[in-house]
């Protein structure tokens, strides 16, 4: 189904614009934090532009949570297609998918 601004049936997609880079036993641990990042991305995306694969990711990305700021309590978001249609959700959902999928990097058994 679709909505006006998207009359063609989509889905949400949050994926890894750019992942971790290698690392060796050497690196000191600010380097490994620092080479460990993640740059996500949250959109929506044609179905017809989507393609499976044989890779699941279990990993919870329904409700986000935000970090509080100094004085206030944490946000809970919600990734619907209201928060990628707002320009200030999205840039809070994008730095919320990048905690979690640099925790679940992390997470990882090697």
């Amino acid at each position: 189904g679709g909505f006006p601004s998207r009359m063609f049936a989509h889905v949400l997609v949050a994926g890894i614009d750019k992942g971790p880079k290698k690392l060796t036993r050497k690196m000191s641990e600010k380097k490994i934090k620092q080479r460990s990042r993640v740059r996500p991305f949250v959109k929506m995306i044609n179905y017809n532009h989507i393609m499976p694969t044989r890779y699941q990711v279990d990993l919870d990305l329904k409700k986000l949570e935000l970090q509080a700021k100094a004085g206030e309590d944490a946000v809970v978001l919600t990734l619907d297609e209201e928060t990628v249609a707002d320009a200030g959700k999205r840039a809070s959902a994008r730095k919320a998918v990048k905690k979690v999928f640099q925790e679940g990097y992390f997470a990882q058994d090697k």
